[in-house]
């Protein structure tokens, strides 16, 4: 791989560090998509400010902050071409690859955390974990109340109050059947 490649790589990693990395996929898929459906073409007339409104207009609403500041970085360094088109789907082939290789641990959460508390997960989670790990934070109010820890789509501690319940329950029902 070259060193630009893997400088764009690092710089989509940068921007979208705390993202599962499914959504960074999905979310490239679709820039690539929306790119090629409306024909893009940078015009070398075009200012970055043009282009950028252009890009917001397509893509409104549809993509994260991260993915939409990488867009933004691609469009000032004039490397937009990298999404568009053949090179969008090659790109998109290589990020996959890329991200393959990478460790990710999602800590969820049945509600949103502060910045601060966040922060001092991330900090233990980065002691137990290697520090090329991707740390993700998810809300799934399913889980009641809580968290779940997931290693590379293992969980590998679950205290969330679903599974509490569901345990308590079945051991109530063997302890009756057991009478």
């Amino acid at each position: 791989m070259n060193e630009d490649l893997n400088s764009i790589l690092q710089k989509l990693s940068n921007y979208t560090q705390n993202y599962a990395i499914g959504q960074i996929i999905a979310e490239l898929h679709v820039v690539v998509e929306r790119l090629e459906f409306v024909k893009f073409k940078p015009g070398h007339k075009d200012s970055h400010e043009e282009l950028l409104s252009q890009i917001a207009y397509l893509l409104d609403r549809d993509l994260s902050p991260g993915i939409l500041e990488f867009v933004r970085e691609l469009i000032e360094e004039e490397s937009l071409e990298v999404l568009i088109g053949d090179n969008g789907r090659t790109f998109t082939g290589y990020v996959e690859a890329y991200f393959s290789e990478k460790k990710q641990v999602i800590f969820r959460t049945a509600v949103h955390m502060s910045k601060p508390v966040e922060r001092l997960v991330q900090a233990k989670l980065m002691d137990i974990f290697p520090v090329s790990s991707r740390i993700v934070f998810e809300v799934d109010p399913s889980i009641g109340a809580g968290f779940m820890l997931v290693d590379n789509g293992n969980a590998v501690a679950d205290y969330s109050l679903r599974t509490k319940v569901v345990k308590l329950i079945e051991r109530r029902i063997r302890e009756h059947v057991v009478r």
